[in-house]
């Protein structure tokens, strides 16, 4: 899922018209977004701390910002981004 998320990012960096790409873009992660977002127990994916809650963190505060419209939309996402931010 991370991998299909950043993959969707990557091509937006070489296009001649990135804003046109877009909405294509996010149509390709929009389903994997949400399952994410439907599984996530706590301020982790499994409740607790795993090296995918740091990847993850990582591939979507990327996601968030490409697609600023999106922030608010991903809330449980956007609370695994802060709590990973937050580790001292």
């Amino acid at each position: 899922i991370m991998g299909d998320i950043g993959g969707a990012l990557g091509p937006l960096n070489y296009s001649a018209d990135p804003k046109a790409e877009l909405p294509k873009a996010f149509d390709k992660v929009k389903d994997k977004l949400d399952q994410l977002e439907n599984s996530i127990v706590g301020p982790t994916v499994l409740g607790y701390l795993t090296i995918a809650d740091l990847k993850l963190a990582n591939i979507f505060e990327l996601f968030l910002g490409v697609f600023k419209d999106k922030v608010g939309v991903y809330k449980k996402l956007e609370v695994l981004v802060q709590h990973v931010n937050n580790i001292p």
